[in-house]
């Protein structure tokens, strides 16, 4: 169970990770472009249906693309499931389906779902794929605007 313990605080570190850099890369969007209106103006579940929103209205630009943002929902169920329940395992049937399909969820011998050293591995890639698509909407968004300023993230 200590293992479980450590996927599963490595999990929410990064995911807490994701929400804080997204939301400072849409910051810096905001003043390149010289804009008023702010992440936090747009009311949406969570940060990142605002972002996703935010970013249609203030760029035209869709991010994430659909399939990043099918995996974002269903690791953001999983996260909500372990900061505000007891784990995976107070998932409804259907939302336990597919977070079962995520890379690494496993079910255990009393048929709970449980997250393993793999899907550690598959939240890491698919950072490294949203990172990668933030910093190239990032950069085209601030080349429109015709500034040098390069966002880093």
């Amino acid at each position: 169970a200590r293992a479980d313990i450590l996927y599963e605080s490595l999990f929410i570190s990064i995911f807490s990770y994701l929400e804080v850099m997204t939301g400072r890369v849409c910051e810096d969007l905001a003043t390149i472009l010289h804009q008023k209106i702010r992440l936090k103006d747009i009311n949406e579940r969570s940060k990142f249906e605002g972002t996703r929103k935010y970013l249609e209205l203030l760029a035209n630009v869709e991010f994430p693309t659909d399939r990043l943002f099918e995996n974002l929902v269903l690791y953001r169920k999983a996260r909500n499931a372990i900061v505000h329940g007891n784990g995976l395992i107070h998932l409804k049937e259907k939302e336990q389906k597919a977070v079962e399909c995520l890379h690494g969820v496993e079910r255990d011998g009393d048929g709970f779902l449980n997250i393993t050293p793999e899907f550690i591995e598959g939240v890491l890639e698919f950072c490294r794929n949203y990172v990668r698509e933030l910093k190239a909407i990032a950069n085209e968004i601030a080349h429109r605007a015709k500034s040098k300023a390069t966002i880093v993230t």
